[in-house]
């Protein structure tokens, strides 16, 4: 026979918080999915999309100077400065989302950084002179790339450090700054290194072209042995 005070017990006992409960699995994943180094495997996906994400920023702003002349490139310098700001700023709401203190919002960030490099991705198209964009419609996709860029940041640094435990947080806070700067100086790097060796060689085989069809060739030399400062003169002198 069962017994009537089990009965009572049970049906006294409280209903569990859903909040409570979605902790706990989250702990739970965690741990089942924590590698080596003890981090969560979803923070190390988070943090590699986000590096990848500013690598891509950097590399695409390092080229900022070739998408039209010197007014639409202060246009789109003004538009990034604006946008990063509007973008940090719309990203403030995160907490206060219910699902937020929940469980990570992978899907939302999945479509976030998808929305990221789509957006980049009609620049780069634009610069390899596949697309040929107006400064009309240039303008507010390189705002909205810029907004998408910085929201995706925002919430990858809120919940990479709400969702994780208080002894991995300051480890995880300081990895995810390490991998943000690398990604950073990758991208200007790799921007700065293709922009040197193109220019460099459109530069290189303009000149040596120039030079070898040059009529005053032997009158150069000669120029150069009687007196360097002027046949410097004669060279920067504009044709």
């Amino acid at each position: 026979m069962d017994n009537p005070q089990d009965d009572e017990a049970t049906a006294a006992a409280p209903a569990a918080d859903p909040e409570t409960s979605a902790r706990a699995t989250t702990e739970m994943q965690d741990t089942h999915d924590a590698d080596l180094a003890g981090f969560p495997l979803w923070v190390r996906l988070w943090l590699g999309m986000q590096s990848s994400g500013i690598f891509l920023d950097f590399f695409l702003l390092t080229l900022i100077g070739y998408f039209g002349d010197a007014e639409t490139t202060h246009d789109l310098a003004a538009t990034t400065l604006a946008s990063s700001a509007a973008g940090r700023l719309l990203s403030l709401s995160f907490p206060y989302l219910p699902a937020f203190d929940l469980v990570p919002m992978h899907t939302f960030s999945a479509i976030l950084y998808s929305l990221r490099v789509g957006l980049w991705l009609v620049p780069i198209l634009q610069l390899c002179g596949i697309l040929h964009l107006s400064y009309g419609i240039l303008l507010p996709l390189w705002s909205t790339w810029i907004v998408v860029s910085q929201l995706h940041n925002s919430l990858t640094d809120m919940t990479v450090t709400a969702h994780v435990s208080d002894s991995k947080r300051q480890t995880v806070a300081q990895m995810s700054v390490t991998m943000s700067y690398s990604a950073l100086f990758l991208g200007l790097l790799t921007a700065s290194t293709l922009v040197l060796s193109v220019e460099g060689g459109k530069l290189g085989a303009s000149a040596s072209a120039s030079f070898l069809s040059s009529p005053g060739l032997m009158h150069s030399f000669g120029g150069l042995m009687h007196s360097p400062a002027s046949f410097m003169a004669q060279v920067m002198s504009p044709q």
